[in-house]
């Protein structure tokens, strides 16, 4: 004689189910059936005919079907495997909706032009300002209102593109398309081969196509480097962008007096 505890540390031994007690199910009883007949002449016949009945019935085989025991084990295996079908499709549906939330979060904050992140996705990244050691860089296309005009705006689309995958060849950092032409490239880390980068970046080559003709174009370049204190990202745009367009004005690219 074991208590229930030690049963169940037993059967789990084992590796077989615990017994678990229905409260909801309460004790099984059984009698026995008597039948009266009248002591007249028809009682005595028809007592005789029941005595014979009884015993021609297969009163085993009619109790199997009718008097079904309950399978305990079987219900409680059913029961666990259905508890542990709910549980994974439960993980699935939060994996669904941890996905769909994902993919939105994705499309709310990447350029769908050229893949690259948007402004929402810069401003949520630097909501709390741009460290002293970070490197930020303006980029802004050169007359690209005049390649819309002149070539379509199929044609301006994919020069962006292409110039979008020239960032993501020679920049290594965060990359963001905050307008029509215009890009902001920031790096956590010291800014190696700064020359070789910012020539890659200036200027490149696009092939047109339906001309058969490479177009030379040259981009504007606002260099804020590493410096002594920490900006928000309001005045580092604004004084990358006072940088972008003396580089317009000079040809070439224009770093920030990080002194001032």
């Amino acid at each position: 004689a074991v208590d229930k505890a030690t049963l169940n540390i037993l059967l789990k031994e084992q590796e077989l189910l615990p017994i678990t007690q229905d409260y909801s199910i309460e004790s099984f009883h059984s009698s026995e059936i008597a039948l009266g007949f009248p002591k007249t002449t028809q009682g005595e016949v028809l007592a005789a005919l029941f005595s014979r009945a009884i015993r021609m019935l297969d009163t085993a085989s009619i109790n199997s079907t009718y008097d079904k025991q309950p399978d305990w084990r079987n219900t409680l295996e059913r029961e666990q495997d259905l508890a542990n079908k709910t549980k994974r499709l439960f993980m699935v549906a939060i994996a669904f909706v941890l996905l769909v939330a994902y993919l939105l979060y994705r499309q709310a904050n990447t350029d769908s032009l050229t893949k690259l992140e948007n402004r929402r996705a810069l401003n949520l990244k630097y909501s709390r300002g741009i460290k002293p050691w970070q490197t930020v860089i303006y980029l802004d296309i050169n007359e690209f209102k005049q390649i819309n005009d002149q070539f379509g705006h199929d044609v301006g689309d994919r020069v962006i593109q292409t110039y979008a995958s020239i960032i993501r060849r020679n920049w290594k950092g965060n990359w963001y398309r905050i307008g029509g032409d215009e890009f902001i490239l920031i790096c956590s880390k010291p800014l190696q081969d700064k020359t070789k980068v910012l020539k890659n970046l200036k200027l490149f080559s696009f092939y047109l196509a339906e001309r058969d003709r490479d177009l030379s174009v040259s981009v504007s370049v606002g260099v804020f480097e590493p410096r002594q204190k920490e900006f928000t990202l309001r005045e580092i745009l604004i004084r990358a962008d006072e940088a972008m367009y003396q580089s317009k004005r000079k040809g070439e690219p224009t770093f920030v007096d990080t002194d001032s």
